[in-house]
């Protein structure tokens, strides 16, 4: 019987025949398989030594593949790495950030018990006292502490201000003072 259509012996692909006419060997286009036909009596044998060649040729593309994702595990850890990383360093510069917030707390804290045991007294600022009556004032400083409490009067009352209302203070000099300082009981200074 005449070979009429001719399959692979190693993936049974159908190949083409015409192939059978230029060569006495044959190669299947779809796994490699090298086989020798015979034309006289139309049969065929089968090179197992090249087969060896294509699983050695699926072995590498096998080991390329596990290279391949050897690489992106590899490159998924270090962006993991790298994350932790940020948020450690994240965590690390929070808590500094929580630590000298305390470390300020205390720090004033220690500053306000300091001044009282000195004897210093917090009034506010100076601010605080323009536009008020500067007999509310007085006795305010009074109540505080203060001993040496001076009024001037600048004779400024007119149109826009009110006689007897504070225009600034001063305490030792200082006539701008915050919330923040503190102050002995010594002189100030009200001009209404």
């Amino acid at each position: 019987m005449k070979l009429q259509k001719l399959n692979c012996p190693n993936c049974d692909a159908l190949l083409n025949m015409e192939l059978t006419k230029e060569s006495d060997y044959i190669f299947c286009p779809y796994c490699g398989q090298q086989f020798h036909i015979d034309n006289e009596k139309r049969e065929y044998t089968v090179n197992k030594n090249i087969n060896k060649n294509v699983n050695i040729n699926k072995t590498i593309e096998h080991i390329k593949r596990n290279i391949d994702e050897s690489e992106e595990a590899r490159s998924s850890a270090k962006e993991t790495k790298y994350m932790v990383l940020l948020i450690a360093f994240m965590f690390i510069i929070l808590s500094g950030m929580v630590v000298m917030d305390k470390i300020g707390d205390w720090k004033a804290e220690q500053a306000i018990h300091e001044a009282e045991q000195q004897g210093k007294i917090k009034i506010g600022s100076s601010r605080d006292f323009k536009g008020q009556n500067y007999e509310a004032v007085v006795a305010q400083l009074q109540a505080l502490g203060f001993e040496n409490i001076e009024t001037i009067d600048l004779d400024d009352a007119g149109l826009f201000t009110k006689d007897g209302s504070v225009a600034s203070v001063s305490v030792n000099g200082d006539s701008d003072f915050t919330e923040e300082n503190y102050f002995y009981p010594s002189s100030f200074i009200c001009y209404y």
